[in-house]
């Protein structure tokens, strides 16, 4: 039995779009997260919370 594949147009549609996605930044600690548009931003909640964490997704 053969699994039906999507064509190449599609896959290069889906490939394009993975690679114009902007990264997330999520910067946490134990009790929060938050959702950040730049690392600048970041800089100022790890200077807040020295011990947080920063996750690019």
């Amino acid at each position: 039995m053969s699994t039906r594949g999507i064509s190449k147009e599609k896959a290069k549609k889906i490939v394009d779009t993975i690679k114009s996605k902007k990264a997330n930044i999520v910067f946490y600690t134990d009790k929060i997260s938050i959702s950040l548009s730049s690392i600048e931003k970041a800089e100022f909640w790890k200077s807040k919370f020295p011990a947080g964490k920063i996750r690019l997704t």
